[in-house]
């Protein structure tokens, strides 16, 4: 065992870690960072770098350094249903927060933090698989192998950010064990990609709803190619992800209008994605779990390095205090819950929500009109897209989409759209109305049976569409109450 003690020992150096890390080292602490991969190493996500986190990385002195990589600027996004183009819109300008994000491989974004970690005189140590920890009156022990080397290291406090199979959480009994919580996530690398290299896509289809399927383009004619989806639902209805990733590949029309022609590069790899739940335990005594060690992702979207890089400053502030306090207590270290809560809960919450009304795909019909509702207005309504374009980018809070205003212009729909979309056929006389009839009947019975079928999924999907309804629109009316609004974490 080694006799050095440091202040905080950070488990992880992905995002939230380094975050952690290096807020603490610039506020003069002794960090010992560990990680059990050698950098440069991947890591399976969309890799975009949201304005949240462009504003986080510039408080952290980091924006510099990644924007001196090069890395793709995007700021504007086209939606499509079935093949089909439904609307696109650009990031609004909202705050302090840019009107574009960027685009650059884990690979690269994450060694880049790493260095900095480095160059801020943290300890560093690479290729640690942490295996256990301990908690005295004094300090915590972490126990490591480096190689076929057992090691042990002794901290004031520890901060956990070693992803959703972390092992921390694991020892702790905090796992996120929830199916209906976990979206699994496929990615692959193109070359020669077509099209604005400004333009990300997400593409929504009935063959693998609930989720989406995305290309980001990462300039230079490469792009992120991939698709997620809640694995409770995936492994419910059969579906096979990897398929449909390739069919999305090959004959989807709008991914072939850019991909046609185009060459993988590597394989296609696939990683589970712990999402937000608001009853999650991430703090204990003198440990703290920050990004997806600590449950932060968004259910939505699956978007996780600006909740990441946020709950890693904030557990930095919360360190911090404890350290000056010399109180790492369970009790005293609950801030935290209170700071994250007050940062990422409504809108998290709100999305979490959204994710677990969908999963029933005995409403995929339903689910994918609503989409189309959206699509047409904020085709024709630019305050509505600044909305749900700023929703989808992270700089607009999602919680705002549960208002009056914003329910109201989603149906407020012209005739022609209904028209189109819900099969009444007029022109045919009789006789088309009789097939609008049958077709309806045959969607409803269709639905109807699925109910039957699976009563007991049923009923718990709508135990927890109410149950979360029901917390998520109290907390919204709490909140208006509220004079004062959070503050954003820097």
């Amino acid at each position: 065992m080694t006799n050095k003690l440091y202040d905080v020992i950070v488990i992880g150096a992905g995002p939230g870690g380094c975050a952690s890390a290096i807020s603490l080292a610039q506020a003069g602490f002794e960090v010992l960072l560990l990680d059990k991969a050698i950098f440069p190493r991947d890591k399976v996500c969309g890799d975009f770098i949201s304005p949240r986190s462009i504003r986080v990385l510039r408080h952290m002195n980091c924006l510099e350094v990644l924007e001196n990589t090069q890395p793709n600027r995007v700021d504007k996004a086209s939606m499509y249903i079935n093949g089909e183009h439904i609307t696109d819109g650009v990031i609004p300008q909202m705050d302090d927060l840019t009107a574009y994000g960027y685009t650059s491989p884990r690979y690269t974004f994450d060694n880049l933090l790493f260095q900095q970690a480095k160059a801020n005189n943290i300890t560093t140590v690479e290729d640690c698989n942490v295996t256990d920890f301990q908690v005295t009156h004094d300090d915590v022990i972490i126990s490591a192998k480096q190689g076929r080397t057992s090691v042990t290291y002794r901290g004031r406090l520890a901060i956990a950010s070693d992803g959703v199979r972390s092992v921390l959480a694991k020892k702790l009994g905090f796992e996120n064990r929830n199916s209906k919580a976990r979206i699994i996530a496929l990615r692959a690398y193109m070359d020669d990609v077509q099209g604005d290299p400004s333009e990300a896509g997400m593409c929504f289809d009935a063959r693998y709803f609930p989720g989406y399927a995305w290309i980001f383009p990462l300039g230079n004619g490469k792009a992120n190619v991939g698709l997620g989806m809640v694995q409770d639902s995936y492994k419910r209805y059969d579906i096979n992800l990897r398929d449909e990733l390739l069919r999305f590949i090959e004959r989807d029309p709008y991914a072939y209008s850019r991909l046609h022609g185009c060459q993988m590069e590597g394989r296609i790899v696939g990683w589970p994605l712990n999402t937000y739940q608001s009853s999650a335990q991430n703090y204990g005594e003198r440990i703290l779990f920050v990004g997806d060690a600590g449950s932060f992702i968004d259910p939505i979207n699956g978007e996780g390095i600006h909740t990441a890089l946020e709950s890693g400053r904030i557990a930095a502030r919360v360190a911090e205090q404890a350290l000056h306090a010399n109180d790492f207590s369970a009790p005293y270290l609950a801030q935290y819950r209170t700071l994250w809560r007050q940062a990422f809960d409504l809108d998290l919450r709100s999305s979490d929500f959204i994710v677990t009304a969908i999963q029933n795909r005995a409403f995929l019909g339903l689910w994918l009109l609503a989409l189309r509702m959206i699509g047409r207005r904020a085709h024709q309504d630019q305050d509505y897209a600044a909305r749900c374009g700023g929703i989808l980018a992270g700089v607009v809070p999602t919680h705002t989409a549960f208002t009056p205003e914003i329910a109201i212009k989603t149906l407020m729909q012209d005739p022609t759209f209904y028209v189109e979309n819900i099969p009444l056929t007029f022109d045919e006389g009789v006789d088309g109305l009789v097939k609008s009839g049958l077709t309806l009947t045959s969607d409803a019975i269709n639905m109807l049976n699925d109910l039957i079928e699976q009563p007991d999924q049923t009923f718990a999907w709508g135990r927890d569409v109410v149950s979360k309804g029901t917390t998520l629109f109290t907390a919204i009316l709490d909140n208006m109450t509220r004079s004062k609004p959070s503050e954003p974490i820097n």
